[in-house]
């Protein structure tokens, strides 16, 4: 999975780590690099997980036979089908929340159904509502076609059919996309500090896993490390961090309503 947050080692050294520095010079050290942008990818990966997203505009292709995938180049994904209908409440309509966010061009969607009167059903796209932050699409045929769209619908009435949607789009954040969302470079940053910090520790106090007694005789292990009161309070921010920006991506989650 691509990413491209623009977080980097330099970023976090003139950031998080700038105070850390300047009492702990070790941390400055170009070899701790690898350490970083391992970290960082890391980071990168979580947040797109957690926020349902990819740092850079991704075309999705259906797939869903069992045969080989075909290569495909930086930027493109395979996904699974879709349910019919969608999970979403929708009034009458079917409401669809694709996988990423946000949503920045449907090229196709098609229902697949083996063995039916209509086996691929291709849905016009101008029967497509799209709300591109939540991700979620509505289908509202057209007056002119509500006829024919009745007849195909009977087809479905009171089932799901799993795997039935095949969806074509583009979504992502792409670099003009992360920057009306500086709070998305934040959680990166704070995510990575939080992968990076038990390395540190370690880096800075190789012997912080054991103590010796007061006599030399014996030695003691613990799991303690060095930097754990600021990895409390990292952690802290990240979680309340997250929960803003699913709250203004998804709206305010019905617990605290």
């Amino acid at each position: 999975m691509a990413g491209s947050s623009g977080v980097t080692a330099q970023y976090l050294r003139d950031g998080f780590l700038r105070g850390l520095i300047s009492a702990i010079p070790a941390l400055a050290d170009p070899s701790l690099d690898e350490a970083m942008a391992d970290a960082i990818a890391q980071g990168e990966a979580q947040v797109q997980m957690d926020l349902g997203t990819r740092f850079q505009v991704t075309h999705f292709l259906p797939q869903m036979d069992a045969g080989v995938l075909a290569p495909v180049a930086s930027g493109v994904e395979y996904e699974f089908p879709y349910t019919w209908p969608g999970r979403v409440p929708g009034d009458g309509f079917t409401r669809i929340k694709v996988r990423v966010r946000p949503i920045v061009q449907i090229v196709s969607m098609t229902l697949y159904v083996p063995g039916a009167l209509i086996p691929n059903f291709p849905v016009p796209l101008e029967w497509l509502r799209v709300d591109r932050q939540t991700h979620e699409i509505m289908v509202a045929p057209t007056a002119g076609s509500a006829a024919y769209a009745l007849a195909f619908g009977q087809g479905f009435m009171n089932w799901r059919l799993p795997a039935t949607v095949q969806m074509e789009y583009y979504a992502g954040l792409d670099e003009t996309g992360l920057s009306q969302w500086p709070q998305i470079k934040r959680l990166v940053a704070l995510r990575s500090m939080l992968l990076l910090m038990p390395t540190m520790s370690l880096w800075v106090n190789p012997g912080q896993f054991s103590s010796e007694s007061a006599d030399g005789l014996t030695q003691s292990r613990n799991s303690a490390y060095m930097f754990k009161d600021m990895e409390d309070r990292l952690e802290k921010e990240a979680e309340t961090l997250l929960n803003r920006i699913l709250d203004v991506w998804e709206g305010p989650s019905m617990l605290y309503l």
